[in-house]
């Protein structure tokens, strides 16, 4: 397993995919790129996936982000075989490793900042496990006929207010709307209407 931050690959290997450096290396291996807030490129045990960043409540300060996000991949890969690991549990992963980062952004400090389990637990729990476009996708491919009625909670980047959208959307027309318009804000999927 190869964990890079975005610079880091850019600089090894002249890439940030991670899917061309596994691909590059001998014994394939998994490999996560990572890059702020953007979303989280990964390949593990050949299993391609992106997973969206999840926005804590406010960011004070970033430094121990990768060494929580780190140290989170750890202890969710422990209890696995790498070699086992299917593509949902590697999201989880990643997911789970993303509120690390996220909840040590809203402390001052490496140390001081870092996660308890609860803590990463009841973040995850407030962002939706930080869907990934590509968890997105497959449920827009298919679900894509039904009209749904849709919530979005979050807050507006340009004013700072909290918002909630409930509105019925055509998901057959909306995956680019959702993603070009609510880009950092959670999302729950209510019920038919």
């Amino acid at each position: 397993l190869i964990k890079l931050a975005n610079e880091e690959a850019q600089w090894f290997f002249n890439t940030s995919d991670p899917t061309e450096i596994s691909y590059s290396l001998p014994h394939r291996p998994s490999v996560i790129v990572t890059d702020g807030s953007n979303p989280i490129s990964w390949i593990i045990n050949n299993h391609i996936g992106q997973t969206c960043a999840i926005s804590p409540l406010s960011v004070v300060d970033t430094t121990g982000a990768g060494d929580s996000f780190t140290a989170g991949l750890i202890y969710k890969f422990l209890p696995f075989e790498l070699d086992r690991i299917s593509k949902q549990m590697a999201e989880e992963i990643v997911q789970f490793a993303i509120a690390c980062g996220a909840y040590t952004c809203q402390g001052v400090g490496a140390i001081d900042a870092q996660p308890y389990l609860e803590d990463v637990e009841r973040l995850l729990s407030r962002s939706n496990g930080g869907i990934s476009w590509k968890t997105l996708d497959l449920f827009l491919d298919e679900y894509a006929n039904w009209p749904l009625q849709a919530s979005f909670n979050g807050r507006d980047n340009l004013s700072g207010h909290s918002t909630t959208i409930i509105a019925p959307i055509d998901l057959a027309s909306s995956s680019s709307f959702i993603r070009t318009s609510f880009g950092n804000i959670s999302y729950r999927w209510m019920t038919n209407i």
